[in-house]
């Protein structure tokens, strides 16, 4: 173990490591390229695209556009969104975007392990961790290498942690240090609130640490540098938030930023005591897995500072899982995004004594162990199934999430779909954005936040309401309330996959030719009449029809002179366009249909 876990020295990887290596992160770029464009797309990506989209076109997030996120991310994003113009596959040249990131992620997991351990070690620990395939719950979320494919903020949340961890790992703590180290998580906290789990993890990993500094008969820290480093860490971390808060004070969007960010995320259960009181024992549970964990670290045969930092960095992962898991609200798998490659520092390091042991013990090449961890990793990535079993637009069977099966056709398709019905200037209703490029009709974002907050009676419900003051043409009907479910099934009707718009059926074909077919219209717009065979004959409101006609609100009549088997009101728009609740014809969802 002596000759492994020692401290990095002169000699670098060999050879073969090194091309084994290679090979390895370069297969794992193919396999993440062909995810990018294949993976199924989550509806937090347009979620976040939209509000993007807002910041492209001039609008303010928070005061225009609701967003319960930190804005830094989606204003970085912006101009890229700009340049590429509109499109509907936007969110794959987004993901494409997220390359660099997850390599700054994967160099920052390198750089702490090679100050810890050799370069050997450092170099197998990144590999393990470009390609970690861990869930944060089994069966319950993708894994960490198909999460931090998608477009979201957490990514750059996550690298903004690991950079954090570097500068305090990589060389002596100094006030200059802590302040950079204090702006890193500043421009965390601009990314995400959940931040805040990070300043309570740094905070009792840093305790964790200099707990294992006295064990091991280190000396005392001096006091007033002590002090002098966490004044300039608490510096650092104001900056950066405080200078965005002061930009939407100054635009008028302060008292929207506070809600949205804030007000919105601190549901009334969560500041009750008895939660907080259950959570902190669960936490406290846990802590003999933290407290074993860097007990051993401090009997490992290296120098007492590489140790030292070693604890700090085993705490550090440890810590921040429990935090999460035991005090955050509403956990999803993308939560947990700084978790793995923070963890996959001391974890590789154990891999690698596990794999020196056994090659040593079987008289085998050092470099086949590890190597072949990773390529079963990536084997895992490639050949396991982690997603549904069929398209859901064709229904084929063929639709795992393997990289060679395209996922995304039915959000692409989705957004095509909207462009070509709708104007710029038309409202549509969707549960979180996933239509990226119009306007909504309402502020109120589905999501998990939204559903609880409207179950308690905190919000109201005036989807209903916006969408007749806004007079939205065409929505998409999924994660709606029950009262906007009911209006919708009165007032809108399918032509497409999630799609409605405008329009009701108001003939069937038992109804007798006699009886006039009635029909309310809510939301006035221009309308027209359909058959399955076409245009239908007969006198609309006293007048003959010819064609689309502007309808008012109220009651209208249209009296039939044929026998058509069934008779429907349709948005006069969505005809032109080419879409009807009687077409079944398939569509190519990779691009608009002229």
């Amino acid at each position: 173990m002596n000759a492994i876990l020692r401290p990095p020295v002169a000699a670098g990887v060999p050879t073969a490591d090194r091309w084994i290596a290679a090979l390895l992160l370069i297969a794992g770029l193919v396999v993440r390229l062909f995810y990018i464009y294949h993976f199924r797309i989550d509806s937090d990506e347009p979620q976040h695209l939209h509000v993007v989209w807002a910041w492209a076109n001039g609008m303010l997030p928070y005061r225009d556009v609701f967003d319960n996120h930190a804005p830094l991310f989606q204003a970085l994003s912006a101009p890229l969104f700009h340049l590429l113009g509109v499109r509907p596959d936007i969110l794959i040249p987004m993901r494409l975007a997220m390359l660099p990131i997850y390599a700054l992620t994967i160099f920052c997991v390198w750089k702490i392990a090679a100050t810890l351990f050799p370069p050997r070690v450092a170099l197998w620990t990144a590999v393990l961790a470009a390609f970690c395939p861990f869930y944060y719950r089994p069966f319950e979320a993708t894994p960490f290498f198909f999460t931090s494919i998608e477009f979201r903020p957490d990514e750059l949340w996550a690298l903004l942690w690991l950079m954090t961890l570097t500068v305090l790992v990589t060389g002596r703590v100094t006030p200059r240090r802590a302040l950079l180290a204090g702006l890193l998580l500043g421009l965390s906290f601009t990314v995400s609130m959940k931040t805040t789990l990070f300043v309570l993890t740094l905070a009792f990993s840093l305790a964790g640490a200099l707990w294992a500094r006295r064990a091991m008969g280190g000396a005392a820290l001096d006091r007033p540098a002590l002090l002098r480093c966490t004044g300039a860490g608490l510096l650092g971390i104001v900056v950066a938030p405080a200078l965005i808060v002061l930009y939407f004070i100054f635009k008028g969007a302060g008292h929207d930023m506070y809600y949205c960010v804030i007000e919105h995320n601190l549901l009334p259960h969560s500041r009750h005591l008895g939660p907080l009181v259950r959570a902190t024992l669960h936490w406290l549970l846990w802590m003999p897995v933290a407290v074993g964990g860097s007990w051993m670290i401090t009997r490992f045969p290296l120098p007492a500072p590489i140790r030292t930092r070693i604890v700090f960095t085993y705490l550090a992962g440890v810590l921040f899982y429990q935090t999460l898991a035991w005090y955050w609200p509403i956990l999803t798998a993308e939560d947990f995004l700084p978790f793995f490659p923070s963890m996959m520092i001391t974890a590789g390091a154990g891999a690698a004594w596990l794999t020196g042991y056994v090659s040593q013990r079987f008289r085998l090449p050092m470099v086949l162990l590890p190597a072949l961890c990773a390529a079963g990793e990536l084997a895992y990535l490639v050949t396991e199934p982690h997603g549904v079993a069929t398209d859901p637009r064709t229904g084929d069977g063929s639709g795992a999430d393997v990289p060679w099966v395209d996922q995304t056709t039915d959000r692409i398709g989705l957004i095509a779909d909207v462009l070509k019905l709708t104007e710029p200037t038309d409202f549509v209703m969707d549960a979180k954005g996933e239509t990226i490029y119009r306007q909504r009709a309402t502020n109120m974002v589905m999501e998990a936040l939204t559903v609880h907050r409207l179950l308690m009676g905190l919000n109201k419900d005036e989807i209903v309401d916006r969408l007749i003051e806004t007079r939205t043409p065409v929505l998409s009907s999924r994660r709606m309330t029950a009262n906007a479910h009911e209006f919708i099934k009165a007032n809108y009707i399918l032509v497409a996959w999630r799609l409605k718009v405008l329009g009701q059926v108001i003939r069937l074909r038992d109804q007798k030719l006699s009886v006039p077919c009635s029909f309310d219209i809510t939301i006035p717009a221009r309308y027209s009449l359909v058959t399955p065979t076409g245009t239908p004959t007969g006198t609309l409101d006293g007048e003959p029809f010819t064609g689309p006609r502007e309808l008012a609100a109220g009651h209208h009549d249209f009296k039939l002179t044929g026998n058509p088997e069934s008779v429907v009101l349709v948005w006069a728009n969505a005809l032109e366009r080419g879409y009807s609740p009687f077409n079944k014809m398939k569509r190519d969802y990779t691009t608009p249909q002229d």
